[in-house]
C-alpha cells in the first residue's frame, strides 16, 4: 500500500472581486498621491525660477537707476559751478559785466 499524504484544496490565487477593486482603488490613490506631490514640487521649482527672474530684473532696474542719479548728480553739480553759469552766460546768452553806472542798490526800509 502506498503512502497517502494529506494535500489541502488547492485554491485559486485570484483575489476576490471586492478585495481587488480595494487594492486598485489603493493603488489609483497612491499613484494620485505620487503625480500630486511631483507636480507640487515642479510648481514650487518653476515658481522660484520667475522669482529669481524677477529679482535679476528689478535689480538691473535699480543698478541703471543709481547709474542715472549718479549720472544726474554729477551734471547738477558741473551746472551748479560757478564757472558754468558764466560761460553759459557769455557764450550763450551773450551777457557781458554790468557798466559801472548800471548797478543800483535799493535799501529796504523795515
Amino acid at each position: 500500500m502506498a503512502a497517502v499524504f494529506y494535500r489541502p484544496p488547492t485554491t485559486d490565487v485570484k483575489l476576490r472581486p471586492k478585495r481587488r477593486r480595494r487594492v486598485y482603488l489603493w493603488a489609483v490613490a497612491a499613484g494620485v498621491a505620487v503625480l500630486l506631490t511631483a507636480f507640487l514640487y515642479l510648481w514650487q521649482y518653476v515658481s522660484i525660477l520667475e522669482l529669481n527672474y524677477e529679482v535679476t530684473q528689478r535689480q538691473r532696474r535699480l543698478d541703471e537707476a543709481y547709474h542715472e542719479r549718479v549720472t544726474l548728480k554729477s551734471d547738477l553739480y558741473r551746472r551748479r559751478s560757478m564757472s558754468e553759469v558764466d560761460e553759459i552766460a557769455h557764450d550763450k546768452l551773450g551777457l557781458k559785466p554790468p557798466a559801472p553806472g548800471q548797478i543800483v542798490v535799493v535799501e529796504e526800509e523795515y
